[in-house]
C-alpha cells in the first residue's frame, strides 16, 4: 500500500502522464497502481540531512510581521510523523510538528510562534518530472504492441499513441531535475554546518 506522505507525489505523476489506474493489463498485472507509481519515485529517492533553512522576512498586516522559512528542493515526501520530513534545532533536537505548519507546495515552514532559530530541515525528495519520463516510456513500450487500422474511409492509427508518448518521455526527461545528492535509493546529502565548526554531519 502506497504510503500517505507520497499521495501528492503520486497524483502529480498521475497528471503528468494522464495515468489512470488500470490503463493496460499485461499478463495478470494492470497499469498503473498507487504501488507502481511509488515504486517508480522510490527509485528516484534521495536524502537530504539537516539543510539550513532560509529565513525571510514576510508582512501579515501592514503593522504585523513574522518570518517564513524556506527549504530549497522541491517534490517532498509529505509525512512530518514518520521521520521522513524532520525540523531540528542547532543541538540536532527535533522540533514537534504540532508548533509549526507546513506549505508544501510553497516549500514553505512557518511556526505559531515566533522563534528564534536557526533551523534546519532533514527531508526525502524525488525527481517527479524523472518519474514522468520513466512512466511515458513504459506507456509507449505497451503501445508498441498496437497496430493501425483502416476500414473504408475510416483510418485508427493507435501507432500515434506511441509516438506521442515517446515526445512526451523526452520532454519530461529534460525537465528532470538529476542526482542531489550523487547517490540515489537512500543517498544522503551532506550539509556543512557553520555553527559546528564545519563538521560534517551524517
Amino acid at each position: 500500500m502506497a504510503r500517505d506522505g507520497m499521495a501528492a507525489l503520486i497524483a502529480d505523476v498521475r497528471g503528468k502522464c494522464n495515468a489512470g489506474t488500470a490503463d493496460y493489463t499485461i499478463g495478470s498485472e494492470t497499469y498503473f497502481s498507487d504501488d507502481q507509481i511509488q515504486k517508480l519515485l522510490d527509485d528516484t529517492r534521495e536524502v537530504i540531512i539537516e539543510e539550513a533553512l532560509r529565513p525571510e522576512l514576510e508582512w501579515k498586516s501592514a503593522t504585523e510581521r513574522t518570518y517564513g522559512l524556506y527549504w530549497q528542493w522541491s517534490d517532498t515526501e509529505r509525512a512530518e510523523t514518520d521521520g521522513a520530513f524532520v525540523v531540528s534545532d542547532p543541538q540536532q533536537h527535533a522540533i514537534d510538528a504540532a508548533l509549526y505548519s507546513v506549505d508544501y507546495d510553497r516549500q514553505r515552514i512557518q511556526f505559531d510562534d515566533d522563534s528564534s532559530g536557526p533551523y534546519y530541515l532533514s527531508y526525502v525528495i524525488y525527481d517527479v518530472n524523472l518519474v514522468a519520463a520513466n512512466l511515458w516510456a513504459q506507456i509507449a513500450s505497451f503501445e508498441a504492441l498496437a497496430f493501425d487500422v483502416e476500414s473504408d474511409n475510416h483510418s485508427l492509427k493507435r501507432s500515434q499513441k506511441g509516438t506521442k508518448a515517446l515526445s512526451m518521455e523526452a520532454y519530461y526527461r529534460s525537465k528532470a531535475r538529476g542526482k542531489v545528492t550523487g547517490r540515489t535509493r537512500g543517498g544522503t546529502k551532506r550539509i556543512v554546518r557553520s555553527d559546528l565548526r564545519g563538521r560534517y554531519v551524517d
